[in-house]
């Protein structure tokens, strides 16, 4: 049945919201977007200023590396997450992209070097697509019915304040730390993100939604 009583509604988000895997969810996207937020942030300053690329490179070579990403996430990343599931696949992406930017970050007497930035941009673009598809499927799995669309919304704005908070942190870190010690700041927030995703337990939501769900529908066919 479709909710259109706002009072409902709100009462509806209320009830789901309260669920611990509701805020892990709100949790782990507001750690991955701000994560991908700040390296994606930090990337053009390191192209430029350390290995010599002019702006116009920088924008080629991402936007390559994002067109790769995102054919071979629709063509792959979905299967996979299908296949294997989220949360294991998950992990493992997110033990890639900390494993690539580890490699990047005691690579640095080839930082010059234009070839391995480019093939780095691109392969932690594609790791970067996959394990967005990840979040954002467990996100869509983690929405109540009646509510979908308010649910989803609200998960979305928070990871767009993650974004917002992980563009903010680049300007203080950068002006203390070092580019080594800036790489380990961002594996450490995919480290945290990884550790929200064990405490995930997505089956035990979807029973207390259904549960939840079945309720609200009796109260509304009551309510007729």
């Amino acid at each position: 049945m479709q909710i259109s009583n706002w009072s409902v509604i709100l009462k509806a988000l209320f009830s789901v919201f309260r669920l611990r895997n509701s805020l892990l969810v709100v949790i782990l996207l507001f750690i991955t977007q701000g994560a991908y937020n700040f390296f994606e942030t930090l990337l053009p300053i390191f192209a430029v200023k350390i290995t010599g690329w002019t702006n116009v490179l920088y924008s080629q070579a991402f936007a390559t590396a994002d067109l790769i990403g995102g054919i071979v996430g629709m063509l792959v990343g979905g299967y996979l997450i299908e296949k294997f599931g989220k949360k294991r696949m998950i992990n493992i992406y997110f033990l890639l992209i900390v494993s690539i930017v580890l490699v990047l970050n005691f690579a640095g007497v080839y930082w010059q070097n234009t070839n391995m930035l480019y093939g780095f941009i691109i392969t932690y673009r594609l790791l970067n697509a996959f394990a967005k598809i990840g979040v954002f499927a467990i996100a869509m799995q983690c929405c109540s019915k009646n509510i979908s669309a308010s649910q989803f919304t609200i998960f979305m704005t928070m990871g767009a304040m993650g974004s917002i908070a992980g563009a903010f942190l680049v300007g203080p870190i950068k002006e203390n730390f070092d580019w080594n010690a800036t790489f380990i700041f961002f594996e450490v927030f995919i480290g945290l993100a990884w550790l929200v995703l064990q405490f995930l337990n997505i089956e035990k939501h979807i029973e207390k939604i259904n549960a939840l769900e079945y309720e609200s529908t009796n109260s509304l066919v009551d309510s007729l």
